[in-house]
């Protein structure tokens, strides 16, 4: 109905897109051909709105003035002109064909599902062997803690140290395991990488596009490489740092042992060495979230004491009763019970601080000395 009342009406824009039929028959309606429109109706009274509304389409179509026109076509050019005209435009079509930018889309997924692939196992490679070299720090830390306990007196703590220790070893073997699991992937996914790059090389001037994104790729993953060896360098500097003290420790250790036993240390001997072993007992300044054994922070920890004689420190108002009788510091010595250490020392050192044992008379006069003003 639109379309007929504009179309009488004379007016320019005829909205044909206003139904499925008036857009099939927008030629005719247009003037384009000759149409014909019949009306019919009813003379039933029942169907008598119908029959009105046909009639008044009908009088509306009547005042429809089309012309008809058709195409005209200029004779005056020869049929070998044309087909020279289609021979350049095929001769064009080849040419913006050529340089034309090719589909990369298929080539682009294919490329990027691998080296995001290559990119996650290298990355979860990566987080094992951090994790694998972390563990591995707290153990040997741990396991250098150990030496700073007396076997004799500090069994608990070393049962807890041990039990810490063990816990440590059954993690990194974990980790080790895992590390094996992920290496037949990335075998695989280089052996898919190395496919990729082979059928790039036979695309032609495909291939130089396509090699592009493969080297910006493999750029990445090569700074990933470099910084993975680096990484490797400093873990086995660190190796090296962390076995010297391992086998510097047990000696200082000993030496320590012998000069208290004789009574030859000093306040500043003792000062030195408590800084040496609480700046070599690493794993007390770091926080663990994991690390449930209590280190005691006594300072008895830091003090190794002999299986025969046992140091009591001096009390604040004992502390200047005692007089140095001699060149050295004398200590304040009890005897204690004779209790066989759990690790035998060094026959030597066990041999001369034996020879060295004050009797039982001497303490008692000392300690009568003490108590007397």
């Amino acid at each position: 109905g639109n379309c007929i009342n504009s179309l009488a009406d004379g007016l320019k824009h005829i909205p044909y897109r206003d139904s499925k039929l008036t857009r099939i028959l927008k030629d005719s309606l247009g003037g384009n051909c000759l149409t014909v429109m019949i009306a019919n109706i009813s003379p039933s009274s029942s169907s008598f709105d119908d029959s009105y509304n046909t009639l008044k389409y009908a009088s509306r179509a009547k005042c429809i003035k089309t012309t008809v026109s058709k195409n005209v076509v200029n004779e005056t050019r020869s049929i070998a002109y044309y087909k020279k005209l289609v021979e350049e435009l095929q001769e064009k079509v080849g040419k913006l064909e050529k340089n034309a930018i090719p589909d990369t889309s298929e080539w682009d997924q294919r490329i990027t599902l691998a080296m995001e692939e290559k990119k996650s196992l290298h990355k979860g490679m990566l987080m094992l062997q951090s994790q694998e070299k972390l563990t591995e720090w707290r153990l040997q830390h741990k396991m250098a803690a150990q030496s700073l306990y007396d076997p004799t007196t500090d069994l608990q703590s070393l049962s807890r140290l041990n039990n810490c220790i063990s816990q440590l070893k059954a993690r990194v073997e974990g980790i080790k395991s895992r590390i094996e699991e992920l290496r037949p992937q990335q075998e695989a996914n280089n052996e898919i990488v190395g496919r990729l790059c082979a059928d790039i090389k036979k695309q032609g001037s495909l291939g130089p596009i396509l090699q592009t994104k493969m080297d910006l790729y493999q750029q990445q993953a090569s700074c990933i490489s470099h910084m993975s060896t680096i990484i490797k360098l400093q873990a086995k500097q660190e190796e090296k740092h962390t076995s010297a003290i391992n086998t510097v420790l047990p000696v200082l250790n000993e030496c320590y042992s012998i000069l208290r036993g004789h009574g030859f240390q000093t306040d500043a001997l003792d000062s030195k060495y408590e800084e040496a072993m609480r700046s070599l007992d690493g794993v007390k300044s770091v926080t663990w979230c994991d690390d449930e054994e209590d280190i005691p922070k006594s300072n008895h920890f830091l003090r190794l004491s002999l299986s025969l004689l046992h140091a009591s420190p001096p009390s604040p108002t004992s502390q200047n009763k005692i007089k140095q009788t001699t060149k050295h510091n004398e200590f304040l010595i009890f005897l204690g019970p004779r209790v066989e250490p759990t690790v035998t020392p060094l026959a030597k050192t066990r041999t001369f601080i034996k020879h060295k044992q004050p009797t039982q008379e001497h303490i008692v006069s000392s300690i009568n000395r003490v108590k007397t003003p």
